[in-house]
């Protein structure tokens, strides 16, 4: 129950730890196992669509983070939201959105760099374990996000629902 308890007071840094952690254990397999013969050979022929693909959704999940965060920020001043902003986990409300921001727009330039500079004659596994942890840490924040969306919505509706039942009666 404590480390349930820790691991939601510090979820950003505990997802990030797990992420990161997981992803040095995938780079020391990568780098000192022949792990590099194992991903050439996944990647073999795919490398440049692999990595088309994942600046495609990171570009796509950016744009969607974006929107989400502006719309949070126009729902932000609803008095059914007063709750939320002066709760003391405000900021990491804030903190999240924009982490997620930062790792899909972060994980766009890692692929399309990957894209550019990893070529199957000569493959960048350094590029290819950075794009793994970019996605890893921006699968965890998109997650977020919309858990964050799906309460303020779940707040809003219930707010409605609320006062419409008052002005029925």
């Amino acid at each position: 129950m404590k480390i349930k308890r820790l691991w939601g007071k510090h979820f950003l840094g505990a997802e990030a730890t797990l992420v990161i952690g997981l992803t040095l254990m995938a780079a020391v397999c990568i780098r000192a196992f022949d792990g590099a013969s194992r991903v050439d050979s996944i990647m073999a022929n795919n490398r440049a669509s692999v990595y088309r693909s994942i600046a495609a959704i990171a570009g796509s999940l950016l744009g969607f983070s974006i929107t989400a965060t502006s719309i949070i920020v126009r729902l932000s001043s609803r008095k059914s939201l007063t709750i939320l902003s002066e709760s003391e986990d405000y900021p990491t409300l804030w903190k999240t959105l924009f982490q997620t921001a930062y790792f899909l727009g972060g994980l766009t330039v890692v692929s399309l760099i990957s894209l550019v500079f990893g070529k199957e004659e000569a493959p960048i596994h350094w590029f290819f374990i950075f794009t793994l942890m970019l996605t890893g840490l921006s699968v965890v924040r998109v997650w977020r996000t919309l858990w964050i969306f799906q309460g303020i919505v779940r707040i809003i509706t219930a707010s409605d629902r609320h006062r419409n039942s008052k002005s029925r009666k």
